[in-house]
């Protein structure tokens, strides 16, 4: 980030980890992490890269080691099956230019449509906002005149999470 010139709060730690080969509990712990402050997690373009075991292990250090209202931002992508893929705007596209380009680098996690709550829940962790690709399109694709600048491929979603005993989450 500073590479970049790109500037963040002084407060914020920036902290490299292999998610696939190390532990995120011990990473953070040799950064200084402490799970008395309220943390904001940002897992972006990350889970779709993972084993499942690894966004398992994840979430459920941010579910049982983090602050009750601690926050946990993450871009996550839907399973469709391969007959369909012509159903969701620009996935076929993606799809065909993934496999020629980045055949390396598969897609190893995905959640099916309409499972992020039960999925979470199921390890500690209670959805607080979710949105499709239209809704992150109008959230952050128009322009200062309201019109849409571009397009979100339709299997991406963003998600906020926190831990079950977070107040907003009861």
């Amino acid at each position: 980030m500073e590479k970049a010139k790109v500037d963040f709060a002084k407060h914020a730690s920036l902290i490299p980890i292999d998610f696939n080969s190390e532990s995120l509990q011990n990473v953070l712990e040799n950064a200084g992490y402490d799970n008395n402050q309220r943390t904001l997690f940002m897992w972006e373009g990350v889970s779709y890269y993972l084993e499942p075991d690894s966004v398992d292990a994840t979430l459920d250090f941010v579910a049982k080691f983090s602050h009750k209202e601690s926050v946990m931002v993450f871009d996550y992508a839907i399973s469709i099956p391969v007959e369909n893929i012509h159903q969701y705007y620009g996935v076929k596209e993606f799809t065909e230019t993934w496999k020629q380009y980045r055949l390396s680098e598969p897609f190893r996690f995905t959640l099916g449509e309409g499972e992020l709550e039960s999925f979470l829940e199921q390890r500690g962790l209670k959805v607080v906002k979710r949105l499709i690709n239209k809704q992150i399109e109008k959230m952050f694709l128009l322009n200062e005149k309201g019109a849409l600048i571009g397009n979100v491929t339709e299997f991406f979603r963003f998600a906020m999470a926190s831990p079950n005993s977070h107040p907003k989450c009861k």
